[in-house]
């Protein structure tokens, strides 16, 4: 697991704000520390092999591959997993320790990744936002600088996200990149947490929170009535 992002990420989670864990000493916080990264480590490796399997899962009548010792998933997916790790790590180290409150849970695990409600995550730099605007700005086509930032965005997702543009067909089409395949649903849906899903979706919106006709909306993360999650970049205005 990446050392500084563990450092970072484990000094950003307000556990001395939490009235069960004020009275704590460093050494009771040191070991809340190794635990989650313990537990993080964990299921880490579960979907890593998990994953793998998938991957190498034989067709009918040919012998099952065993799981080799180093996982051969691309570095982007290796990298959401390890996200996904991180957060799953902390919420089920602290949920106990926090009185089993779910919510107050997700909350700080939310401040970890520097997410407070549906805000702007801190990880999301000023210099990267003004150079965003600056390329809007100056584009010929702000159309086209949008949508070279959604393809940015699903190059950045990797192979186990499925991404399909919606069909433009009439005049007032929008741009709408349908996410029919989301790793980190599938992990919390699995881990039965889907409520930290929500964290991602925030993280996500943060990557064109300075596109003003953006929205998305997140169907993956509904419990029922489930459908692909909508990201929507504003009318294609098409001739």
């Amino acid at each position: 697991m990446n050392t500084l992002f563990r450092f970072v990420f484990l000094r950003a989670l307000p556990l001395v704000q939490q009235p069960e864990l004020r009275s704590a000493s460093a050494t009771e916080l040191a070991d809340i520390a190794k635990q989650i990264t313990s537990t993080a480590q964990d299921r880490y490796t579960h979907h890593l092999e998990r994953l793998e399997r998938s991957r190498l899962a034989p067709s009918a009548g040919t012998p099952p591959a065993s799981v080799p010792e180093t996982t051969t998933l691309d570095e982007r997916s290796q990298t959401h997993v390890r996200l996904a790790s991180w957060a799953l790590g902390a919420y089920r180290t602290l949920y106990p320790l926090l009185s089993n409150d779910e919510e107050r849970t997700l909350r700080v695990v939310r401040q970890g990744f520097g997410v407070q409600g549906d805000s702007t995550p801190q990880s999301v730099s000023l210099l990267q936002r003004l150079m965003v605007r600056f390329r809007l700005f100056l584009a010929r086509d702000p159309r086209r600088a949008r949508l070279m930032l959604a393809e940015r965005f699903v190059a950045d997702l990797g192979p186990l996200f499925e991404a399909r543009w919606a069909p433009t067909r009439h005049p007032e089409a929008h741009d709408v990149l349908l996410i029919h395949r989301c790793l980190y649903e599938e992990i919390f849906r699995l881990e039965g947490v889907p409520k930290l899903l929500s964290l991602f979706c925030a993280m996500d919106r943060a990557n064109f929170v300075d596109l003003s006709q953006f929205t998305l909306e997140p169907g993956l993360a509904y419990a029922t009535k489930r459908q692909a999650c909508r990201f929507d970049f504003g009318p294609a205005k098409l001739s």
